[in-house]
């Protein structure tokens, strides 16, 4: 043994250390190294042994793990590679187990973890497979709905190798208990959970549906939710029936949606929509349920407008990594607090609280390779390395008593990237302009979500006042350096700290069809900073901290200490 160090470069965040030396049948020299961060390096590094095989120094195994015990989730790996037809190092075994320290089970016993133990064999290599660039698939996991009924011969002709009498024992006792206490039915029901659903037989409830709050409604109840695959497979009809306590008004609507086709993700939806929505704002086409901190904002909602609405969508994937949904609107909305805006320049003193829109444009998502994992029921996204490119195109015709022409285009733009020095940098850009002559309830209110005190709201203004601003056109900038446990780290406190700066410039035409409404208009920009300190207090899966922003140049508040914003944070450690 050599227990020597190996010069690690400047930079000296790891320890490698050549443990031994060994020589393989084909006479090859292996070298057995171990591996772990520096003790007093706070970022969150792996430890393990690498075995580098002198036939082209490539590595033949790695064993690598989380180097902090501490934490909830860790995973341990392995790998195996070999030399494939004298040409290729190729992995041939991989191990993960996966361990989940002081799960909360209720009289559990002390320090019990939950291990999940997964190995995948790869077998009959092929170094120049036959096949051509428009047979390749989007690299991903798929499991096949019925593939826990396939017959024992199936799975022996794909076996490595042979069941052991003790797993044939493991998988007869799982199985069993899995009947006795219907686990199918409750991993489910857990991942409709995980969703944002309750499951109740064919009907799953919209947990957000049943109490919800906002500025405007006040406390919000009702129900809501749509059928499930238990009903139809390709068939779901959905609706929901809602009353807010502060307007005092109910509301309802309902949904169909047939789906023509899962691997396209391909499918024909109607809905029908007589609510309240938030005015001057805009959405933007969203992969499945998601959790983000964007999501909070909804409370602090203060301007909605009446909507009855029907919609008519058509959602298919195109180019590989396009997702697109054309559709076509036709709505009749009730401004909301007493806005008024001007009918036409023929009659200047006519103003009015209401309008008819018909829309028809195209909604559309971009993720250059994007990977999946599908399972029978779900399809989740694990991301891009490359910026996600979110957009609409939205026309206004005089179809179906349309009262107003315009056009309205817009983009957004998220990306982040990962380094080992700074942590995690995210960006997002968003950006909007509508063309035409059109009410409060089609531009654009700033993205506000200051109280003094309140939730923090990603990619939004934390010191700008709900619709305090107003423009036809804008762009935003929301960046965020999240340093992670790279600044501070102890055995028992380990924050993320985050920086972040906005920006937001944008103008106004057309200013005097505007009544009953005061606004400000962003020609000279807005600017703001802060830092958050996420995670100081941690329970199971959510890290509770607290933040600061501040408001500064040509449209900041003439006290001092109006331009601050205090923030409690709240983030899901998934």
């Amino acid at each position: 043994n050599y227990l020597n160090p190996i010069s690690t470069g400047s930079k000296n965040k790891y320890l490698f250390i050549l443990e031994d030396t060994l020589f393989t049948e084909s006479e090859d020299t292996l070298f057995i190294i171990t591996y772990q961060p520096k003790k007093g390096k706070n970022f969150d590094g792996l430890k393990g042994f690498m075995y580098v095989n002198s036939n082209r120094y490539a590595i033949q195994n790695v064993i690598a793990e989380a180097a902090d015990p501490e934490d909830m989730f860790r995973i341990k790996i392995q790998q195996k590679y070999e030399f494939i037809d004298n040409r290729q190092w190729f992995p041939v075994q991989l191990n993960t187990d996966i361990i989940f320290s002081n799960p909360p089970i209720p009289a559990k016993p002390k320090n019990l973890s939950l291990v999940g133990i997964g190995k995948s064999y790869i077998s009959d290599i092929n170094l120049e497979p036959d096949f051509n660039q428009h047979e390749k698939k989007e690299f991903r996991l798929e499991i096949n709905k019925k593939a826990h009924r396939q017959p024992e011969n199936i799975w022996n002709q794909y076996r490595y190798k042979p069941l052991t009498k003790k797993d044939t024992t493991t998988y007869h006792i799982i199985d069993s208990i899995g009947r006795e206490v219907h686990l199918d039915e409750k991993l489910w029901a857990l991942e409709t959970l995980m969703n944002g659903y309750i499951p109740f037989y064919f009907f799953n409830i919209d947990i957000a549906s049943i109490i919800d709050y906002n500025k405007y409604e006040g406390l919000r109840t009702g129900i809501g939710g749509i059928t499930n695959e238990k009903l139809f497979d390709k068939l779901f009809f959905g609706g929901h029936f809602a009353y807010g306590f502060g307007d005092k008004v109910f509301k309802y609507g309902g949904r169909i949606k047939w789906v023509i086709s899962k691997p396209l993700e391909m499918d024909i939806q109607i809905k029908y929509l007589n609510d309240v929505q938030e005015s001057a704002s805009y959405r933007f086409i969203e992969t499945k349920r998601k959790i983000s901190t964007e999501y909070f904002r909804k409370y602090l909602v203060e301007q909605m407008d009446m909507v009855e609405a029907w919609d008519i969508s058509y959602g298919f994937k195109a180019l590989r990594y396009f997702y697109m949904r054309p559709f076509i609107t036709q709505s009749h909305i009730i401004y909301g607090n007493e806005y008024l805006f001007r009918i036409s320049d023929s009659q200047p003193e006519v103003y009015s609280n209401r309008g008819d829109f018909t829309e028809v444009g195209i909604r559309f998502r971009f993720a250059y390779k994007e990977k999946f994992i599908e399972s029978a029921r779900r399809k989740i996204s694990l991301g891009s390395r490359y910026p996600v490119l979110h957009g609409n195109i939205i026309k206004g015709v005089n179809w179906f008593n349309g009262q107003f022409d315009y056009t309205k285009l817009e983009a957004r733009i998220t990306t982040s990237l990962t380094s080992r020095i700074f942590g995690k940098s995210q960006l997002a850009i968003i950006g909007g302009l509508v063309k035409g002559i059109v009410p409060y309830t089609k531009l654009y209110s700033g993205r506000g979500s200051y109280k003094t005190f309140t939730i923090e709201t990603a990619n939004s203004f934390g010191t700008m006042r709900m619709n305090e601003f107003l423009s036809d056109r804008f762009i935003s900038l929301f960046f965020r350096q999240d340093f992670g446990k790279l600044l501070i780290k102890t055995n028992k406190f380990q924050p993320n700290i985050v920086f972040l700066t906005n920006f937001g410039i944008g103008s106004l035409s057309n200013a005097e069809y505007h009544r009953n409404i005061e606004y400000k208009t962003l020609e000279k920009g807005y600017y703001e900073s802060g830092f958050l300190i996420n995670n100081i207090l941690n329970q199971f899966f959510i890290g509770y901290g607290l933040g600061l922003y501040y408001r500064y140049g040509p449209n900041s508040l003439e006290k001092t200490i109006d331009n601050f914003a205090f923030k409690f944070t709240i983030n899901f450690r998934l």
